[in-house]
C-alpha cells in the first residue's frame, strides 16, 4: 500500500450528458480514464471542453503543439486549477509529476446513447487512446424497444459502431460484469453490471448501461458510477452484491430520471456524496428537457439521515472530488 497517490474524480458538465474522468496516480504512472463522452443538443453554451480538460490533465493533443500550457477556454472554468498541484491537500502528492510518456489514456463507453457517445470519435482523433472498454452493443435490434430501435438506432448506432470499429483489436475491450478494468494495491476499477447474457432478456440500452465500481482498498471506501442504468439493474446489483451498501459517492443513474432510482437501492447504497449529470437538451419535437426529477433529488438527499451532499453539474459546473489518503476522506471542488 503506498501512503502516496492521488486519486480525483472530475464529473465534468457537459450539458445534457455525462462525461467523468477519473484520475489516478501512484509512484510510476498516471492513469486517466475517461467514463463516457457525452454532450447533447443543448440550449446552453456553459459548458466544458472536455479536449481542453483533458489536455490540462496532461494529455498529449496529437494535433495541437503545447496544448498542455494552455487554459481551458470556458467561462466557468478559468478558474480551474490543475488538479495534480491544487486539488490534493496533500503534500506528499504536490511532489508527484509525470511526463508525457507516463500518462495512460483509457476510454470506457457505459452504454450507445448519443448523450453519452457524442466526444469518442474527437477523443480517437486527438489522443492516445491505450484502452477502449465497452459491453453490450447489440446485433439483433428486433429486440430492442421502440425507442432505441427507431431513434437510437437508425440515427445513431451506425456512428457509434463505426467509432468502436476504428478502435484495433488490441486496444478494445468488452467488459461484463465482476471484469476489473483496473487494479493495484489502493484502488480496484471493477465493473458491477450488466451480465454477459443479460443483453437476451431486456430491451433496454439503458438498463444494459455498464455500472463501475471504484474501491479505495485502504479505507474500503466505494464509488459506484451508475451510467444511465435504471430500476431494473438495480434490483440486479442488489441481489448479486447484497454486501454492497453505504457508498461514499454514487453518480446516480439517468441523469436524476425516476425510470432509475429506486427508494429501496437508495436506502441500501445510502451514499454521502452524491452527484447527478444533467443538463437541459433539445428533443426532436424542439423542447426544452430535463431529464432530473425533483422527487428523485430529494429522496436521494435524504440519505445519511439527510446529510447526503447532493450535486448536479448543471447547478454547479465541473464538480471535482479529491481523495486524501492522509484523512481517509473526500475533499469536494465545486
Amino acid at each position: 500500500m503506498l501512503e502516496t497517490f492521488l486519486l480525483v474524480l472530475h464529473f465534468l458538465y457537459v450539458g445534457g450528458g455525462d462525461c467523468t474522468i477519473l484520475e489516478y496516480q501512484n509512484d510510476t504512472k498516471k492513469y486517466l480514464y475517461c467514463i463516457d463522452f457525452g454532450d447533447n443538443i443543448s440550449l446552453t453554451k456553459r459548458k466544458t471542453d472536455v479536449v481542453k480538460y483533458l489536455e490540462k490533465l496532461g494529455c498529449k493533443n496529437k494535433n495541437t503543439q503545447n496544448s498542455n500550457n494552455e487554459g481551458i477556454k470556458n467561462g466557468d472554468n478559468n478558474n480551474m486549477q490543475n488538479s495534480d498541484n491544487n486539488n490534493m491537500q496533500n503534500g506528499d502528492n504536490n511532489n508527484m509529476q509525470n511526463s508525457d510518456s507516463d500518462i495512460e489514456f483509457n476510454c470506457i463507453l457505459t452504454h450507445p446513447h448519443f448523450d453519452h457517445y457524442q466526444y469518442l470519435s474527437l477523443f480517437n482523433k486527438n489522443f492516445d487512446i491505450n484502452k477502449f472498454y465497452y459491453s453490450n452493443l447489440y446485433d439483433d435490434y428486433s429486440k430492442i424497444n421502440f425507442t432505441d430501435k427507431y431513434l437510437n438506432t437508425i440515427f445513431y448506432n451506425k456512428k457509434v459502431r463505426s467509432v468502436v470499429n476504428s478502435f484495433s483489436k488490441k486496444q478494445k475491450k468488452q467488459v461484463f460484469s465482476d471484469d476489473i478494468i483496473f487494479s493495484d494495491e489502493n484502488i480496484c476499477v471493477k465493473v458491477l453490471w450488466p451480465t454477459k447474457d443479460y443483453k437476451e432478456e431486456n430491451n433496454d440500452f439503458n438498463d444494459n448501461s455498464m455500472v463501475i465500481l471504484i474501491t479505495l482498498l485502504d479505507s474500503n471506501k466505494n464509488i459506484i458510477l451508475m451510467g444511465d442504468a435504471g430500476i431494473k439493474a438495480e434490483k440486479e446489483i442488489m441481489n448479486k452484491y447484497p454486501e454492497l451498501k453505504d457508498v461514499d459517492i454514487i453518480k446516480i443513474g439517468h441523469h436524476g430520471h425516476c425510470s432509475s432510482s429506486s427508494q429501496d437501492f437508495i436506502d441500501k447504497m445510502n451514499p454521502k456524496i452524491v452527484i447527478n449529470s444533467a443538463g437541459p437538451h433539445l428533443l426532436s419535437a424542439g423542447l426544452i428537457n430535463f431529464h432530473t426529477r425533483k422527487k428523485v433529488m430529494q429522496a436521494w438527499q435524504r440519505s445519511r439521515n439527510g446529510e447526503a451532499k447532493v450535486y448536479t453539474t448543471y447547478n454547479h459546473g465541473d464538480i471535482v472530488i479529491t481523495y486524501d489518503p492522509k484523512k481517509i476522506d473526500f475533499i469536494i471542488q465545486k
